[in-house]
């Protein structure tokens, strides 16, 4: 069974069954990954996605502070990549995705 495969327990490791173990392996690598470009991509620091998505939820001041720091935003995500607070912030939310992702494709397979 290929979901049991895809959607084990913990996404960072990588187990094979049913499927060949490289098609295995290849398999979960691009899931995990999109799922953690999607995550990284929301995370609220300019100038990613989820820096807009908190702007546009701000009341019209803070957003207007908020975009005043867009002439910063590759200093800011520079600064913010170098320290320890992006896995603290991706890796409960890919898990909790990939267990979600998980218990619903182990409903249909």
């Amino acid at each position: 069974d290929w979901s049991s495969d895809v959607c084990s327990s913990d996404p960072f490791t990588v187990t094979s069954g049913g499927m060949s173990g490289g098609a295995s392996m290849v398999l979960q690598l691009i899931i995990l990954y999109n799922i953690s470009f999607g995550v990284f991509n929301l995370i609220p620091v300019p100038p990613l996605d989820g820096s807009h998505v908190l702007k546009s939820l701000l009341p019209w001041q803070l957003a207007e502070r908020m975009a005043s720091l867009e002439r910063y935003s590759m200093l800011i995500l520079v600064a913010f990549l170098l320290t320890p607070l992006p896995e603290y912030i991706m890796r409960p939310m890919v898990t909790g995705i990939w267990t979600f992702m998980s218990m619903f494709l182990s409903m249909f397979f």
